[in-house]
């Protein structure tokens, strides 16, 4: 009776593992084609912003260059916020979400960093990061 119980027990834990790998395999395809969708906008969208900074470059001749200091302690948070009120970026959630992909938000130089106004995102984000 014991082996029964036991047989049995083993078989349901062997189809259990089964379901669950079965599931795991198509998630993590489901993700690899959702992460190369949103890498996909995030080009397009730097594509759009890129071009309408060269269009605001021939407006406005005369370059731009903000200095912000990185303090020691920081977080990506933070750092995201004095961007954004120098007004180096325009959508916080966008280039968080860039830093994410690109697992960067931890890579966050200390120091004072000089951006040119109308840098794109991976610009911002190279200058921040080497």
């Amino acid at each position: 009776m014991k082996k029964i119980i036991m047989f049995i027990f083993l078989l349901g834990l062997s189809l259990g593992v089964m379901t669950t790998s079965i599931v795991n395999i198509g998630l993590k395809k489901e993700v690899q084609v959702e992460k190369e969708s949103i890498e996909d906008r995030y080009s397009e969208k730097e594509e759009i912003e890129e071009e309408q900074h060269n269009d605001k470059i021939q407006i406005n001749e005369k370059e731009e260059y903000v200095n912000i200091t990185v303090k020691s302690g920081y977080t990506s948070h933070r750092v995201i916020d004095i961007l954004y009120e120098n007004e180096l970026i325009y959508n916080k959630e966008d280039f968080k979400l860039m830093l994410d992909l690109l697992n960067l938000n931890s890579k966050i130089k200390v120091g004072e960093i000089n951006i040119k106004k109308g840098s794109s995102m991976k610009s911002i984000i190279d200058k921040l990061t080497n």
